[in-house]
């Protein structure tokens, strides 16, 4: 179970990443400031590069934590006019508060080079190319003005009056990290539109399935009652009132049928495939929503640690559904249960029961055989004249 909820764990990271590509800049901004930081504690700079980096490194933190808490704590306290000022803004700050630290730790060698350099990801991620080129030539430049103008300029790129192989690539590194941003961009940007389309596909499959379920059943089901009423008018206009009252208490279970039908076609399983509802709580509502549709004593029974995988449970949930329906319509039981236990379900009912061999094929039990063959879970059927058992089984380790 631990390896599933850290892979559901990663998807929904994914589609947040997906959604919110500042949140990668802000992540690497903040992977900046800790190697300024462990720059620091290891003395793995000139002297005169660390000696205002403690508060260099308080006030870059402040920075970077503002900007974490922006965007769902503080943009909505700020005014609308305000509000619509910050995006322009923002960038600049950052851009400034990221050469000021370089500046203030010596420049060249500073412990605060990288977390500076990552200040090109968000005008990269957010305008694509041109923000790209605009913010590593802007960095650049910046970046070499405030070496130019420290104590010891750009002496400490040279050892024995050769250059090192710093002075081509510092001022580089931004430009190669804007491209890739930018390219970045364009990945995510395709995969948005993806994640788009996957919905639009999800909700018009849901539809037409719905639109089925209705068809099939509902409709038909409705259509007999229209009828039937339709009989029941005739005979109230001829006073046959006896015939009239056995006539309307057959449309009782006909209108308890198409209520059934429509709530199963209605149900969504989409908090499910989401990893919002577990199985258990899913089933024990659609379990409260049969008692009050056909007046049966429908109850749900779930053992504790019983739990199955995302991937799985929307299938097992519509399985059940199909023989809770089943169960009330055609057991002609009063009393049905479900038992969730380790890797099974049941459904139980105390009806008539039913030879196997002389039922007809139907949309119900067709449908059951059919999901279950499709994801390998096992289906057991077991009828008498103490009521009928469907018993779904699967692998511990079924995807």
């Amino acid at each position: 179970m631990n390896s599933r909820r850290a892979k559901n764990w990663r998807e929904q990271l994914r589609a947040t990443l997906v959604q919110e590509p500042s949140l990668i800049s802000l992540t690497l901004r903040w992977f900046g400031w800790f190697v300024a930081l462990a720059i620091y504690f290891l003395n793995a700079a000139p002297t005169v590069n660390l000696e205002n980096t403690p508060p260099v490194l308080v006030v870059t933190s402040i920075h970077l934590f503002l900007m974490s808490l922006y965007p769902r704590h503080i943009r909505g306290r700020l005014s609308k006019k305000l509000s619509q000022k910050v995006p322009a803004l923002w960038p600049a700050l950052d851009g400034v508060i990221a050469i000021w630290s370089i500046y203030q730790t010596g420049g060249w060698d500073s412990p605060f080079y990288h977390y500076g350099v990552t200040v090109v990801l968000a005008p990269s991620l957010q305008f694509g190319l041109l923000g790209a080129l605009l913010s590593s030539t802007a960095f650049s430049i910046a970046f070499m003005i405030v070496v130019k103008m420290t104590e010891q300029g750009f002496s400490p790129a040279y050892a024995g009056n050769q250059a090192e192989p710093d002075l081509v690539s510092s001022p580089l590194n931004p430009l190669m990290i804007a491209l890739y941003a930018a390219f970045l961009r364009e990945v995510l940007k395709k995969l948005r539109r993806e994640m788009e389309r996957s919905k639009i596909l999800a909700a018009e499959n849901e539809r037409a399935r719905m639109a089925a379920d209705i068809h099939d059943g509902v409709s038909q089901t409705l259509f007999m009652l229209s009828m039937s009423l339709e009989t029941g008018k005739v005979l109230a206009q001829k006073e046959k009132a006896d015939k009239t009252a056995v006539h309307l208490e057959k449309l009782v279970p006909v209108a308890q049928k198409a209520l059934v039908e429509l709530r199963n076609a209605m149900y969504s399983v989409e908090p499910l495939a989401e990893g919002k509802q577990t199985l258990a709580e899913a089933v024990t509502q659609l379990a409260r929503d049969y008692r009050s549709a056909t007046g049966k004593d429908v109850e749900c029974c779930s053992e504790d640690g019983f739990s199955c995988s995302t991937q799985l449970s929307s299938e097992l949930f519509r399985m059940t559904q199909e023989a809770l329906s089943n169960a009330c319509q055609h057991s002609g039981g009063d009393k049905i249960k479900v038992l969730l236990s380790n890797r099974s379900i049941q459904v139980v009912d105390n009806g008539k029961g039913f030879d196997r061999a002389s039922i007809k094929p139907g949309r119900g039990l067709g449908n059951l055989e059919k999901r279950a063959h499709e994801r390998g879970i096992a289906l057991e059927l077991s009828s008498g004249d103490e009521g009928t058992t469907v018993t779904f089984t699967w692998n511990e380790d079924e995807p």
